[in-house]
């Protein structure tokens, strides 16, 4: 029985790959499902390890073109992105957040907006009442969620 991926087939394969193309951009270009060259690769350990080669060609042409760059003070974003993506904690920007006392007060100050607009004093009551308890629940299970309890 013949193959399907031919000599041919692998080679155009494992070019795209070379230049970060995708597996299923390889297998649309040659006709065939990714699951194919997985297939083929599982049989023949051959074809395996230059699709692994293949792979690996971009990623460190990539880094090279990044560190080139790096190396000129114009192109400082690239250090800075090399820095962020292979050392994202000490460099990757932080999310915003806000300390439990900082939400305390914010909800504070929303639900004293609120209630200036609120005529009925028992409706203005429901509104905190229901705005605290929720707020308490929030913060229960935030403090819950980081200490894992």
């Amino acid at each position: 029985m013949k193959p399907v991926l031919d000599e041919s087939k692998r080679q155009t394969i494992c070019s795209i790959l070379a230049v970060g193309g995708t597996y299923g951009l390889a297998a649309h270009a040659v006709g065939c499902a990714r699951q194919t060259i997985r297939n083929t690769a599982n049989r023949d350990p051959a074809f395996a390890k230059k699709l692994q080669e293949a792979k690996a060609n971009p990623e460190v042409f990539f880094l090279s073109t990044i560190r080139k760059a790096a190396q000129d003070p114009k192109y400082w974003t690239a250090a800075k992105w090399a820095l962020q993506h292979m050392y994202p904690d000490r460099y990757m920007r932080k999310a915003w957040t806000m300390s439990i006392a900082e939400v305390k007060d914010l909800v504070s100050q929303l639900v004293g907006s609120i209630v200036q607009v609120i005529p009925d004093r028992h409706m203005r009551a429901e509104v905190r009442r229901r705005v605290y308890r929720l707020t308490g629940e929030a913060i229960r299970k935030t403090k819950k969620d980081r200490h894992g309890k």
